[in-house]
């Protein structure tokens, strides 16, 4: 599948995590997190998986734990909205980048 197809199905695979996540999570799982933000989304060139950066507000080591309880349930949204013969396996990976950021940030302050 060529680039610049896999970018479009990618941004569209992000719309509708980024949804379906909303209408998805419980209210148990919303207040141990507080805000979850899905920061981009990769898929496989062959279109065999979606691996989809997370982070999270707190608790972040068990976000990507959590959000694997979801990932048929999603696989199966992702299926009906996008127009693509098979459906990707969902990876959930944690995006560590804020934190970093908010450490080099301090760092720099502290100069």
């Amino acid at each position: 599948m060529d680039s610049q197809r896999l970018k479009k199905i990618e941004n569209t695979a992000k719309k509708i995590m980024s949804t379906a996540l909303v209408e998805e999570l419980s209210a148990e799982d919303l207040k141990l997190f507080r805000i979850v933000n899905i920061g981009w989304v990769k898929l496989s060139s062959d279109v065999s998986y979606l691996d989809v950066y997370v982070s999270a507000f707190e608790n972040g080591d068990k976000l990507t734990k959590a959000l694997a309880l979801y990932a048929d349930t999603l696989e199966r949204k992702l299926f009906k909205e996008l127009a693509i013969r098979r459906s990707p396996r969902i990876r959930f990976r944690y995006d560590d980048s804020g934190a970093i950021s908010s450490q080099i940030l301090e760092k720099i302050n502290e100069l």
